[in-house]
This record gives structure tokens, sequence and C-alpha cells, in this order.
């Protein structure tokens, strides 16, 4: 996972048009910052819009997308407007956590498919099925929150603008 992230950043760090602005040092890397987490914020942005359509997958996706990007306002956070980044940076952690909830949810429940179907024997199917019963039970509150927790969070988010 480290690998694909450190590519991700590299290719952002590559493009010719973040270092246009470039001043002193601290200015360079103040708008390098700037250009390359408004960057990533505004794809989460657009991303974020169909939330409540996506699949599986897609949410997945998109959460791992929200890692990185706090990853990157964590370490400029010296760098950007303090609240602001603080702001964003909470709305990231709370996205990502209600996603991660849903994606616990779709995990767990193809989780008992397959050791359902993989049962040997009756008694087995009958022992696993029980168990997603009571995990399907116990999920149904947080699945019944999460999408909407999720879509009202997006939707806070995508209220914010580039910093």
């Amino acid at each position: 996972a480290y690998e694909i992230y450190q590519c991700d950043w590299s290719s952002d760090v590559c493009s010719p048009d973040l270092g246009r602005n470039a001043g002193d040092g601290e200015t360079a890397a103040r708008g390098f910052a700037r250009a390359l987490l408004n960057r990533r914020l505004g794809k989460i942005q657009k991303r974020a819009k169909g939330i409540s359509d996506s699949t599986a997958e897609e949410l997945h996706d998109l959460r791992i997308e929200i890692k990185k990007a706090r990853y990157g306002f964590e370490f400029f956070r010296a760098l950007l407007p303090q609240r602001r980044v603080d702001r964003i940076g909470r709305l990231l952690k709370a996205l990502q956590d209600s996603l991660g909830h849903l994606n616990d949810i779709d995990v767990a429940g193809r989780t008992i498919a397959a050791l359902t179907s993989r049962a040997r024997d009756a008694e087995t199917r009958a022992a696993v099925s029980r168990v997603g019963a009571t995990l399907s039970a116990n999920f149904k509150p947080l699945a019944k929150s999460a999408l909407p927790e999720a879509v009202r969070i997006a939707d806070r988010l995508r209220d914010q603008n580039p910093l």
C-alpha cells in the first residue's frame, strides 16, 4: 500500500504545473502544498457527489483517496492555514471512518457468504449461517446510519473552498 501511495504522490510531485509560481523556498513549498492538496481535495469532492449511488468498491476506492489526502494534509500542515486544514482534516477523517464502516459491513457479508458456500457439511453451513445472522443483526443499526452519515459529511466536505 505504501508503494502505491508513494508512486501516486510522485506523479503529483513531478507534475510540471505545480512549481510554476515558485519564489523563495517557503513560498514555493506553500504553493506546492496548496496545489497538490487542492487537486486531491477537488477529486474527492467530485467523487463524493455520487456517494449515495456508489458501489461498495467505489466507496472503498474513495476511502483510499481520502486516506492519501489526509496524509498530505498532515504532512503539509505547518505550511497551510491551520483552522482550514483542521476543519478539512476533521471532515476527511469523519468521511473515511464512515466509509470504513460501510466497507466493514460489505466485507463481513461477503466473508459469511464465502464461508457458507465453502462449508463441508450441513451442520457447518448452519453454524456459519447462525454467526452470519448474529453479525447481520449487530451491523444493522450501523448499516442503517453509515450511508446517510457519509452523504451528510460528503456534502459538508464539498462545501469547503480550496486552500
